[in-house]
């Protein structure tokens, strides 16, 4: 038997509950994972809560359609099924699945690489969701050049702290937008200048940038348009979460303004994928990216890690391990 976290409801971190389900067994192409850490994201406490309601239509407008939360995995491979021919059971791993708040879980193959012996647990069960939004909004969506001013509004959590890393590591040069009391966090990863929200006024500076990653969308797309130098891309991977329709205004605000002002805007959702994910694992071996880390919990406590998350004031990833890891 296995613990598993499902949810049968849609509410706060209070809707989540424990419950032993029987070992899973692997069809072809799956592997059965031993949980060695995964993490929180807003996509769960998005799935968890069904807000914005176009959630909803995704995972069960009346109750989840599917009940078990996590996406972000590190492991021990104790299982594999048929037609799985890189992987054999002890290998280490490193990707996503769905329902990875769980003792042990089914994952594909596919979805799945070697963990190198340089990466830890923790480190890795923060990577597949923040790392891939981080990637895709500086190298895909972005088109990062060296030598680029990237502005990184968000610098501070977990997909801002691995923008930074892997702006800088693309040779890039990084202004970060965060509170005082992250700045010297910021700068420690790369970034060459602070902004703090809390006392500079962002817009004041009259400063243009070749790509601004807006990771928050606090602000109407008409104040960001005069930070993107002409020429420059804005890439937005956030907006307003606690509205009926959720960021959808913020985008067709985007869209319109972009016309207007011929100023290259896009926003997307993270696409999970393995080329991505093998890039930043290798740079975490090298040593040139690392996982920074706000807080690690035990699977038996993470409700509280749900609700550290709801804060918005985490520096970094929150972490859930195994309660035997404790």
């Amino acid at each position: 038997m296995t613990t598993v976290v499902r949810h049968s409801r849609y509410g706060t971190s209070e809707a989540l509950e424990f419950s032993s389900e029987p070992t899973p067994s692997p069809e072809a192409g799956q592997v059965v994972v031993a949980v060695g850490a995964t993490s929180v994201n807003p996509l769960d406490w998005h799935m968890l809560t069904g807000i914005p309601l176009l959630t909803r239509l995704q995972g069960g407008f009346r109750t989840p359609k599917h009940a078990r939360r996590g996406v972000d995995l590190a492991g021990v491979v104790v299982d594999v099924g048929p037609d799985v021919d890189d992987i054999e059971v002890g290998d280490r791993v490193v990707g996503s699945t769905r329902g990875a708040w769980a003792e042990q879980v089914l994952a594909s193959a596919d979805d799945l690489l070697h963990l190198p012996d340089a990466v830890t647990m923790e480190e890795a069960g923060g990577v597949a969701i923040a790392a891939a939004t981080a990637i895709q909004s500086l190298r895909t969506h972005g088109r990062i050049r060296e030598g680029d001013r990237v502005l990184i509004i968000g610098a501070s959590g977990g997909v801002g702290t691995f923008a930074i890393q892997i702006a800088r590591h693309l040779g890039a040069e990084v202004t970060a937008v965060c509170s005082e009391r992250n700045g010297s966090l910021v700068t420690e990863l790369g970034a060459t200048e602070v902004i703090a929200y809390d006392r500079t006024d962002v817009f004041a500076s009259g400063r243009r940038f070749d790509l601004v990653v807006d990771l928050v969308g606090h602000h109407p797309f008409r104040a960001l348009r005069r930070l993107v130098a002409p020429g420059g891309r804005y890439v937005m991977a956030s907006g307003t979460k606690r509205t009926v329709v959720g960021p959808l205004f913020s985008v067709a605000a985007m869209m319109a303004g972009r016309v207007v002002t011929r100023r290259e805007a896009t926003f997307f959702i993270a696409e999970l994928n393995r080329a991505d994910l093998d890039d930043v694992v290798g740079w975490m071996a090298e040593g040139a990216v690392r996982t920074v880390i706000d807080s690690v919990h035990p699977l038996d406590e993470v409700r509280q890690a749900v609700d550290r998350l709801a804060t918005s004031r985490a520096r970094g990833k929150i972490i859930v391990i195994p309660a035997d890891r404790e």
